[in-house]
């Protein structure tokens, strides 16, 4: 019950005895008062210790293992043939997103369209677009994203649609022309209303029904119509996702990249509704890498890929090399070197006491089981909201871990080709297949 400064010895200590008479170093101990007490903070003391210990150890191991995975891409990877990996991957995303952008007038066209239907059925509605259609890492098959916001009281979230209001404007829609295949899918975790439009040229747009015979030309754009309500997150993502584009250079050529290559894959491996995974995550677990590259290049030194000294063999363009090194650590991260039943995807990890380094928090090993998403298949960790779990639906993602680590094999085998002609004898030497 007695005060006691730092140092102070316990309670229990005779006249003139020190705390080192008891146990050395005294004054890194708090204020006890009996025999019992003591002991049980010293066990709490040690428990502290033990547990730092172990936070060190998962530090190394997980910093070895990372400065492993950078030296093995340094090693295999020739650079000759990484600079033209960099180069390649540069080709096609120019390509997929000028494609995504020749789609613009399409989608302006759909809009116009889509307005009037919309305030038939609701009167003083929005049609606010979301997604890669807003975030500008569309690929030529996207789907255009809306969300209908409908008036409501100041102060009151909106809800989830009723059964009726989807009914109606599923309705209203399979009366136009230039819309078919419409489906409603009304118990998932946010409503949607799934079709297809293929609107006149531009020089057309008027509203048509079913009874209009305007030719329709544009090829047929995917259109997903959900609802606002407290729950959905889709428009402020759109902010998330942006911000990363600005930030890191390799976000929106990757993005779409990664984009067209899950839509090669099995149907449905890209499609949230049928255990795929969603552009939205695959976003972020890129995102994951690219900053897990950043920290580590940024804190320590001894990070250097191959192509920080190739940067001649992309002509002195600064940067060169970067598409390649970010593609393979995305391969390397969630092909053969992910536990999707251990390991958790964090873009922006928050700040902990004590406070943990990010590029152990980004991908964690082990922190699926601390969280609340031990059950679902992945767990990508929504920035905006973290009890939301962006791929909870992507039951099927060992499909594409699949698929990520045989398109890693492939290119391991083309990069021991290489390394083995770049080695071979003058006058046997070939060029090796991409």
């Amino acid at each position: 019950g007695v005060h006691r400064g730092k140092g102070t010895p316990p309670s229990y200590m005779g006249e003139g005895e020190s705390a080192l008479d008891v146990v050395e170093g005294d004054e890194m101990y708090a204020e006890v008062s009996t025999t019992q007490q003591y002991l049980a903070w010293l066990n709490q003391q040690n428990r502290a210790h033990h547990e730092a210990i172990l936070r060190v150890q998962a530090e190394q191991q997980r910093l070895g293992e990372l400065q492993g995975l950078f030296h093995r891409i340094q090693t295999q990877w020739p650079r000759p043939l990484l600079a033209r990996l960099d180069s390649e991957l540069r080709h096609a995303s120019h390509v997929i997103l000028e494609q995504g952008r020749r789609r613009e007038p399409d989608e302006q066209a759909v809009l116009k369209l889509l307005e009037p239907v919309l305030q038939k059925a609701l009167p003083g509605c929005r049609a606010i677009v979301y997604g890669s259609c807003a975030t500008g890492l569309r690929v030529a098959s996207s789907d255009l994203d809306i969300v209908i916001e409908t008036p409501a009281m100041p102060g009151i979230l909106h809800q989830p649609p009723s059964p009726d209001k989807l009914r109606m404007v599923s309705e209203m829609l399979s009366e136009q022309t230039w819309i078919s295949h419409v489906k409603t899918i009304p118990h998932a975790s946010i409503p949607l209303i799934k079709a297809l439009a293929t609107p006149p040229r531009a020089s057309n747009t008027s509203t048509t029904t079913k009874s209009s015979t305007t030719p329709t030309t544009t090829t047929p754009i995917a259109l997903d119509l959900s609802f606002a309500s407290s729950a959905h997150r889709g428009p402020a993502s759109v902010g998330v996702i942006k911000n990363l584009v600005a930030n890191f250079s390799e976000m929106a050529p990757l993005a779409v990249v990664l984009k067209c290559f899950l839509k090669t894959l099995p149907i449905g491996l890209a499609d949230p509704f049928k255990g795929g995974l969603s552009s939205y995550a695959l976003v972020l677990m890129l995102a994951a890498v690219l900053r897990l590259r950043s920290e580590l290049k940024r804190h320590f030194e001894g990070f250097r890929f191959a192509t920080d000294d190739v940067k001649g063999g992309g002509g002195g363009v600064e940067g060169y090399g970067d598409l390649a090194e970010a593609f393979l650590l995305f391969l390397e991260t969630y092909g053969p070197g992910f536990d999707p039943a251990e390991d958790l995807v964090v873009v922006f990890p928050p700040p902990p006491p004590p406070a943990l380094p990010p590029w152990l928090q980004l991908i964690k090993r082990g922190g699926k089981r601390e969280s609340a998403f031990e059950i679902d298949t992945l767990a990508v960790i929504d920035p905006l909201d973290p009890t939301n779990n962006t791929a909870r639906s992507a039951y099927r993602f060992p499909e594409v871990q699949s698929a990520l680590t045989q398109a890693l094999t492939r290119l391991r085998a083309t990069a021991d080709a290489a390394r083995r002609s770049f080695s071979a004898p003058p006058g046997k030497t070939k060029t090796p297949e991409g």
